[in-house]
């Protein structure tokens, strides 16, 4: 089923993530080795939440990274809040990280970031 979608999507574009490994001793974060994921595809609107004039900026992109695409893809999940990722040549916070998956298998078949 999937595999149909992806003929319609398409996943050119590149994202590299940092994950938060510690503090340094002034208290600012220390990032992990780059992982580089080649086959992602990135949503660069801003997505806002709330109404008339109570609206907030939820995400300035949302990137969507299938596993399938990319071989070497790590296991995203809450520890990659507060890390980064880089793309367009700016770097960006990670404020929301869904796992996707179907609801009768535990298989992981993508990721959702928000990025802020």
């Amino acid at each position: 089923m999937f595999d149909e979608i992806d003929d319609l999507i398409s996943y050119n574009d590149s994202v590299t993530l940092f994950r938060v490994t510690g503090k340094d001793d002034w208290q600012k974060p220390i990032y992990s080795e780059p992982v580089v994921i080649g086959h992602a595809r990135i949503d660069r609107g801003t997505v806002y939440s709330g109404t008339n004039n109570d609206r907030q900026i939820v995400a300035k992109a949302v990137i969507y990274i299938r596993c399938a695409g990319n071989s070497d893809m790590p296991l995203l999940d809450d520890s990659w809040l507060q890390g980064q990722a880089e793309f367009d040549s700016r770097k960006y916070t990670i404020t929301t990280v869904n796992v996707l998956k179907d609801a009768d298998t535990p298989e992981i078949w993508g990721y959702e970031l928000e990025v802020l």
